[in-house]
């Protein structure tokens, strides 16, 4: 088989170049007659037909009869012929004999200097022989030590020792779990002593951002630990075996450079689980992942001694994970490493903050005004954020980032690039003004639940103009049933006030937005929390409950739209009353495009019932 694409591969040079050796000439072609003047080729109709107006009187055959040469009247060649069916050489045959056409066979006959020729002509190959060789030889060599080099890549080795806890900020209880584990390498006669063992490997799991990089590198700069850093994706290869091979000399590595952790990024990509068809995972079968796995399986839990190496793997999707790599024994311990709460975002703020050049305006209470707004932002997002506050820094000329600059960069994150120049017509922006000022109001109606940070008609590239209005920590933690319905309220504030101010018919498509979130928020209290009414009341619905009957989707169905009804009205109800301070904060807002919320007054302001003095 391997000489067999040699053959090919010479093949595809002749036809390439149009190479034909003497050697594969049909011996026709040495006859005395081709040998003294060359003919051209004819198709079988053709020469038929020169038979049949008596332009070939004189035909020549091989002996096989399947090279024929026609001569005219005078023995001139006319053309040739080769004929490998039976069938139309008879028909060539018969038309010969009708038309009295002479038909010879001669034998082959070799000229000397013919002989000489044909050795010449095929000694000239040889060198192209050879060249095809030594490609092909140097190709095969070339794939065949690929592997080889492949296996013989090393991994990552450094050794980490600027990286502490305190480069890490978020949830105490994660840090605590990691530096239990730390603990084990720094102290492990106390552990000993006791009975405890060594844990063989940890997940950290988690939405992507979270750090858990970074509490692997400072899990090693803590123990003063190898840190031997790889990816899932660096086992998988074309190969068969070689992700096998990496996995073998990971660990034996690992086990020269004790105390010795090994980190894992995306572990998914080789950890995924296998299929009970012979597969990995629901991609469909593959041999080579599924070999690296075992040997991952083997090396963390077989007959080898990894005392001192202790493997951390960092995965987004835990859920993908095969069953035998995150069972105890393996990698023991599980950490969800989740966004960080209100109090982890203010630690993390103010740790990315120290390396940052920020004006002495900034203290503790504007890092938690920052902290508060920014629910949902992972480590990286926040880190992004003091990052961006920088570069607007420098764009306007200053030295210091200030709070202005923090601000705009957590809205350039939430809503976009503002726009520097309004093209919008003054119809517009008061139509968009009444928009946001009823989400505000409705917003000032319930402080108890919600505070109002900032109204504005400032477009951008995503949205007209927008109202910052978030939820008090406290209330956001417990999210009540009532709490969840005023929200509601907010939501549909911009539809209401637009009908008040221009009637029913008249609302515009920018609160499409507010319906769809509304009827989330609907559909997640009947389906998840159990809030619905009447027969929803302790309904919820999971990936088994699926499909659903037809009776309890139109239960659902309704009780959306009740409630989507109801929180409308009593919208509509709070700015007919509220009508003329909705009418002033219009005129405001379109003076200013953008009003900010003083928190310090509204907090002093807190127990007066004339909600209008807070603006």
């Amino acid at each position: 088989m391997r000489y067999s694409s040699f053959i090919v591969c010479v093949g595809m040079m002749m036809m390439t170049f149009r190479i034909t050796p003497a050697f594969m000439l049909p011996s026709f072609l040495t006859t005395s007659i081709m040998s003294e003047k060359a003919s051209p080729v004819l198709t079988i109709t053709e020469f038929y037909q020169k038979i049949e107006t008596r332009g070939i009187r004189k035909i020549l055959g091989d002996e096989n009869m399947e090279y024929l040469v026609g001569l005219s009247k005078d023995g001139k060649a006319v053309g040739h012929v080769m004929i490998k069916n039976q069938i139309l050489l008879e028909k060539i045959i018969d038309v010969s004999i009708k038309k009295k056409a002479d038909l010879n066979i001669i034998e082959q006959t070799y000229h000397p200097m013919k002989i000489v020729q044909t050795a010449l002509q095929s000694v000239l190959y040889i060198p192209l022989i050879m060249v095809t060789w030594a490609i092909f030889s140097a190709a095969r060599k070339m794939s065949m030590s690929m592997p080889m080099t492949m296996m013989s890549e090393e991994i990552n080795i450094q050794k980490i020792s600027n990286i502490t806890w305190a480069d890490w900020a978020g949830s105490p209880e994660v840090v605590r779990e990691c530096v239990e584990v730390a603990s084990f390498l720094t102290e492990g006669e106390r552990y000993a002593e006791i009975g405890a063992i060594l844990p063989r490997g940890i997940l950290l799991e988690g939405p992507p951002g979270t750090g858990k990089t970074l509490l692997a590198r400072a899990m090693a700069g803590m123990t003063n630990s190898t840190f031997l850093f790889t990816a899932g994706s660096e086992f998988v290869q074309v190969f068969v075996g070689v992700g096998a091979m990496r996995i073998r000399q990971l660990f034996a590595q690992a086990r020269e450079n004790r105390p010795c952790i090994i980190f894992i990024d995306e572990i998914d990509a080789i950890g995924r689980k296998r299929s009970t068809m012979g597969g990995t995972g629901n991609g469909g079968g593959n041999d080579e992942r599924e070999q690296t796995l075992n040997q991952l399986l083997v090396e963390m839990d077989g007959f080898q001694d990894n005392t001192g190496v202790i493997v951390i793997a960092a995965t987004n999707r835990k859920d993908m994970l095969d069953e035998a790599l995150i069972r105890p024994g393996r990698l023991d311990r599980i950490i969800h490493v989740p966004l960080p709460d209100r109090q982890s975002r203010l630690q993390i703020l103010k740790t990315h903050g120290r390396s940052r050049m920020l004006s002495e305006s900034i203290g503790d209470k504007e890092w938690k005004k920052i902290a508060l707004i920014t629910e949902g932002f992972s480590g990286a997002d926040l880190q992004n954020v003091l990052n961006e506050a920088a570069i607007l820094s420098v764009r306007r000329g200053q030295t210091e980032i200030d709070l202005d600059a923090l601000y705009r960069s957590v809205e350039k994150k939430w809503i976009g690039i503002p726009k520097e120049m309004d093209m919008r017509s003054d119809e517009v922006r008061r139509r968009v003004a009444v928009h946001e000022v009823g989400h505000a109001i409705m917003c000032i109606e319930y402080p108890e639940y919600f505070i109002l940070e900032k109204i504005t008609i400032q477009e951008t590239y995503e949205v007209g103009g927008y109202t910052m209005c978030q939820p008090r920590p406290e209330i956001l933690e417990l999210g009540t049933r009532d709490f969840l319905k005023k929200r509601l309220c907010i939501l549909l504030g911009g539809k209401a006030a637009e009908a008040l101010v221009y009637g029913e018919d008249h609302v515009s498509m920018g609160a499409s937005a507010d319906l769809q979130q509304g009827n989330k928020i609907c559909q997640d209290m009947i389906a998840i929390h159990g809030m619905g009414d009447e027969e929803l009341k302790n309904t919820v619905i999971t990936p088994s409950s699926f499909p659903l009957s037809s009776s309890r989707c139109s239960a659902m169905d309704r009780q959306v739209e009740e409630w989507m009804h109801e929180a409308y009205e009593e919208t509509r109800k709070i700015l007919e009353k509220q009508r003329p301070m909705l009418n002033a904060m219009v005129e405001h807002l379109l003076m200013e495009t953008t009003i900010y919320i003083d928190k310090d007054k509204e907090e002093e302001e807190d127990n007066t019932d004339d909600k209008s003095r807070k603006i």
